[in-house]
């Protein structure tokens, strides 16, 4: 448990890092705290939109700063085609609720295809980042490893790729509170606020030179690599309770012995 604790801390750092990475070349996300906004009646109409917050100024500074910088449409692919399970197969399935906190996906279910829920229509591959289109829910994004190659997501999910981006910096872009600034200010709806693929699209991404992508990259990496270390160790640990509760504390020390030398 303590090794495992020691992995966990170090994935922090590596994540950090990268955070710390991405920020230095975005810089500070500008702050207005003007609550007013005057706006023409063709600018409303042109983006049909009518809730007052979609225009506070806010917002103004920000994509000033990225007029020139292109979009999710010009950079990235969306990934929308609805994918059917057949029955008498099993599919993993990833919802809202196994994304983690470092953009890592926590667990998953395991169902036949008949048995999983309307919303389980998207396909997923390595290298692809998921992102919830929910309001409340927006930095839960996550990348897909090769553990879930082929696995189903909810269509809560927007799943998308790039040329533009590595993985890992695209997960630490959707990430970021610049990305998530504007994806909060696309969304819309009373009930179920959520942002649109339309809003989706238009959102600017900042120009992120190669190897700044590649020291992410590596530091993403390296954090759930050492994440993975330290779920490995502990279900190495609850093994062995379980062994020298049911056998014997020798069974156990074997077990944890021969674990470390693999």
């Amino acid at each position: 448990m303590n090794e495992a604790e020691c992995a966990m801390n170090s994935s922090r750092v590596f994540y950090a890092n990268a955070q710390a990475l991405l920020s230095a070349r975005l810089g500070q996300v500008p702050h207005d705290t003007r609550n007013t906004s005057i706006r023409s009646l063709s600018e409303v109409f042109s983006t049909a939109r009518l809730d007052a917050e979609y225009f506070m100024p806010n917002y103004d500074g920000l994509l000033l700063s990225l007029k020139d910088s292109p979009t999710v449409k010009d950079s990235c692919n969306l990934h929308t085609a609805n994918f059917t399970p057949q029955a008498g197969t099993q599919y993993r399935y990833i919802e809202l609720a196994d994304i983690g906190t470092y953009g890592n996906i926590t667990g998953s279910t395991i169902a036949d295809g008949q048995d999983l829920p309307t919303r389980a229509r998207r396909i997923v591959h390595a290298g692809q980042v998921i992102i919830s289109s929910i309001a409340g829910s927006l930095q839960s994004c996550a990348l897909i490893t090769h553990d879930y190659d082929g696995a189903l997501c909810s269509t809560g999910f927007y799943v998308i790729d790039s040329d533009a981006y590595n993985p890992e910096t695209l997960l630490m872009l959707f990430k970021s509170e610049l990305v998530q600034t504007l994806m909060k200010r696309g969304c819309s709806g009373t009930i179920l606020a959520a942002i649109s693929e339309d809003e989706l699209r238009k959102i600017p991404l900042p120009r992120i030179d190669n190897d700044t992508q590649h020291t992410i990259s590596l530091n993403v990496q390296r954090s759930f690599s050492l994440r993975n270390q330290a779920d490995s160790l502990i279900a190495s640990a609850v093994k062995a309770v379980e062994l020298a509760v049911e056998s014997s504390e020798q069974s156990a020390i074997n077990f944890i012995t021969k674990e470390n030398l693999s």
